[in-house]
């Protein structure tokens, strides 16, 4: 009889090789329409605009543009949009027009009040 048991084939050793998951074009770089954004399992970042999301969760652009990701709502969620170069542009370029500051000088005086508190006070009749 053998003091030692048999070493048998195992089904456990196996592995399966990563999935490749992540960011793959980073904030502020520049990507074409139908570019993948990120991979994700469940929604890590969530689709802003301009770009879209498939089956699997992976964002990609819609439009040419510049990645921007940004955190929004009260849970701070990140979110991740792509803007166009030419609208971004257009907009940096118009001049906000300024309010202009109304000054008004008060001399109105300050008026004190002094209120006085009377106390009252009542008596019972005792019986």
């Amino acid at each position: 009889m053998a003091h030692k048991k048999g070493g048998g084939a195992t089904s456990q050793k196996k592995d399966s090789a990563g999935r490749r998951l992540g960011i793959k074009k980073s904030g502020n770089q520049e990507v074409i329409a139908g570019n993948i954004i990120c991979k994700q399992r469940g929604t890590k970042w969530h689709p802003g605009e301009n770009v879209g999301m498939g089956r699997d969760h992976t964002i990609f652009a819609l439009i040419d543009g510049v990645v921007k990701f940004f955190k929004k709502g009260h849970k701070e969620k990140t979110f991740v949009s792509v803007v166009n170069e030419k609208e971004e542009a257009k907009a940096e370029k118009k001049p906000v027009a300024k309010a202009k500051k109304t000054t008004t000088k008060s001399t109105a005086k300050k008026e004190t009040k002094t209120t006085t508190i009377k106390k009252t006070t009542t008596k019972k009749a005792e019986k």
